[in-house]
């Protein structure tokens, strides 16, 4: 790291390489190979950060081999070897499914650019299909034997004290003691396929979202599988389109994508409007105070109280105008409006400047962590969505 910040490349990434054949089995030999690669890259020795990035694709799993070859193809890309390149994309997309490194991995491969609306959207579906379509399948790939539907919550589970306790908590509107009860027996069944899928459906009637949306990601992990891979019906309940009224009528009046927005709420409360931050945040869209204010004065609002984000309504129309500021300062660009949603707008137009629009090299540019996995989370949150629900 010293070499590396004093521009000694050479030398820095010499020492990464004897980290990383001295101790490969270390976590800190595929981060010097990352940080290799970056080094090899930033000195123009594409050919190096390529070997870098594909040492690490055969060394790693999941998400930083997904990482690692998305790298490689677009390095292959760059020297014009288009069929390394969409093989490195398709095993970077297969590697960690529901990653941004997949999903930037399937765009480029199929020419779709960042955040690209899909032509129509479609909300409504039949839910009688579906759910026999996804109890077909949990039968067979967890060899249930379970006569009859499998949805109705099991006995076991209906009499479990915190599911008793939670109900009756959630009916008083005590969320949080609620939900204390709700997660506890979420994570008692959480590698139990069939508990899971049917908390997910009892919890969604209780319109507890945040935990109907974990008890289905605990089904899809149970199975092994990406998002996409699973039937419909659960893989809705885990990227869902809740308050979908509130949303239609606050994208229809600020011309939003309503898979964007969704995509932003899924991000930023899952969907729990109760949802609170460190920062003051509050609400499905997670606003802070002094921009709440700003937009309460925008919209006419009298009499403001922060709390009132906690309203569906409030939160989705002050995270819907906000979001609409930030694509309209940013000439559409839905990359540097997510930045200036989480970071500031100031920010994000020194981003922007400094990588001329390019989404990619924007990413780059970004000097926050916490916002470049932002805009990282929202981006696969926004592939998966318009997977589920584009026309």
């Amino acid at each position: 790291m010293l070499y590396a910040s004093s521009e000694q490349s050479a030398e820095a990434r010499a020492t990464f390489e004897r980290l990383a054949d001295g101790y490969p089995d270390a976590a800190q030999a595929i981060d010097g190979l990352f940080l290799a690669g970056a080094e090899a890259y930033k000195s123009g020795d594409t050919t190096a950060a390529e070997r870098y990035y594909a040492e690490i694709g055969a060394k790693t799993t999941g998400e930083q081999q997904a990482q690692a070859l998305l790298q490689v193809g677009r390095l292959a890309l760059g020297r014009g070897d288009s069929a390394m390149a969409t093989s490195a994309f398709q095993q970077a997309a297969t590697a960690a499914p529901d990653s941004y490194f997949a999903a930037r991995a399937r765009d480029i491969v199929g020419n779709v650019a960042p955040f690209a609306r899909p032509a129509a959207t479609q909300f409504f579906y039949d839910d009688a299909t579906l759910i026999a379509q996804a109890e077909a399948w949990l039968r067979a790939t967890f060899q249930i034997t379970q006569e009859g539907p499998l949805w109705p919550l099991a006995p076991a589970l209906d009499q479990d004290p915190r599911m008793q306790r939670g109900r009756e908590l959630w009916a008083v509107a005590a969320y949080p003691e609620a939900r204390a009860e709700f997660d506890d027996l979420i994570g008692a069944y959480e590698t139990d396929a069939l508990a899971s899928y049917q908390l997910a459906i009892t919890f969604r009637g209780l319109a507890a979202y945040q935990d109907s949306v974990v008890a289905a990601a605990n089904v899809i992990r149970a199975a092994g599988i990406g998002t996409l891979q699973a039937p419909a019906y659960i893989a809705r309940m885990r990227y869902p389109v809740y308050y979908l009224d509130v949303v239609s009528d606050s994208v229809a009046r600020y011309s939003l994508d309503p898979l964007l927005l969704f995509s932003l709420i899924r991000h930023e409360s899952l969907f729990d409007t109760t949802a609170t931050a460190a920062a003051g945040e509050v609400g499905l869209t997670q606003v802070i105070p002094s921009t709440a204010e700003y937009i309460a004065s925008e919209l006419g609002y009298s009499n403001w109280q922060h709390s009132l984000l906690s309203r569906p309504y409030v939160g989705v129309e002050f995270g819907a105008f906000f979001l609409d500021e930030q694509l309209r300062t940013f000439d559409g660009s839905v990359t540097a409006a997510l930045a200036g949603y989480n970071a500031g707008p100031g920010r994000a137009f020194e981003w922007q400047q400094l990588s001329g629009g390019d989404h990619d090299l924007f990413l780059t540019t970004i000097s926050i962590s916490s916002t470049r996995t932002y805009v990282q989370r929202i981006y696969s949150f926004y592939n998966i969505y318009r997977a589920l629900y584009g026309a």
